[in-house]
């Protein structure tokens, strides 16, 4: 099943649908870091000190990827394409707390957008953005059902 949605009456082709999950945007910050578990556990830190209302999102993981859909609107939120995708942290201290680096080459400025999520369901998305690279690398595919296959 592919995935679809707009993006202000814009339709985004997201391709492969890997994940869905409900959670909340806790908020994102510029780091100075592509990767780091301290790096994300500092942007954490950052974010509890702004102390931005928390939006109720669906994120969506995609072979071409991360789509954060605002729950009130149905309107993308946020979109990162899988190749901007540098890092994925899980917090040590709240398994609920998920920060996904996006380097914006571009702009030479690294951003971590923090959810919070439930916990039972934390681990599944990095292990979905893993599998959106696995997949962009050609080491993995995806067949009609969502099954996944590793390439030989």
């Amino acid at each position: 099943m592919g995935g679809r949605s707009s993006k202000e009456g814009v339709s985004v082709d997201k391709g492969q649908l890997l994940l869905q999950l409900q959670g909340k945007w806790v908020g994102s910050v510029p780091v100075k870091s592509i990767s780091g578990g301290d790096v994300a556990a500092q942007a954490v830190q950052r974010l509890k000190e702004i102390r931005l209302k928390e939006i109720s999102v669906m994120i969506q993981v995609a072979t071409k990827g991360v789509y954060v859909i605002n729950n009130a609107t149905g309107d993308i939120f946020k979109e990162v394409a899988i190749e901007d995708v540098s890092f994925v942290s899980q917090d040590t201290s709240q398994q609920s707390i998920i920060s996904i680096f996006e380097n914006y080459k571009e702009l030479r400025v690294i951003a971590s957008h923090t959810f919070r999520v439930p916990s039972k369901n934390a681990p599944e998305l990095p292990l979905a953005i893993n599998r959106a690279f696995a997949i962009n690398a050609g080491k993995e595919e995806v067949d009609a059902e969502g099954k996944r296959r590793r390439k030989k």
